[in-house]
């Protein structure tokens, strides 16, 4: 069984923004991971993430073998939905999928 590393990178363009989606998200330790199915309708999964990086990055693992995996391949664009306090927050990005043992070390 192999494993994948998903870097999701926001489309957040202000600074205020950012500091304010890394201060929501930080604590958060599941969020909705959404992507596109290859017939064109949308799939979505609870999702823990493993680290949110300053500039807004997310870092998730999955299983290489996995259908999300073969959703992001064939779709990189993906939507994160995030819930604090009954405060709900979706933001869209793209995923890159990396298989790297020291980062997944570091994670």
């Amino acid at each position: 069984m192999s494993t994948t590393v998903t870097k999701t990178d926001t489309n957040t363009e202000n600074t205020d923004g950012l500091d304010r989606f890394v201060e929501m998200v930080k604590d958060v330790k599941i969020c909705m991971l959404i992507t596109h199915h290859h017939l064109g309708n949308i799939s979505g999964r609870p999702m823990s993430f493993n680290k949110i990086d300053l500039d807004g990055t997310m870092w998730f693992f999955g299983k290489a073998s996995s259908k999300k995996v073969d959703e992001l391949e064939a779709d990189a664009n993906v939507a994160v939905v995030n819930e604090k306090n009954n405060i709900y927050l979706m933001v869209n990005g793209s995923a890159e999928l990396h298989v790297d043992k020291s980062k997944m070390e570091d994670l």
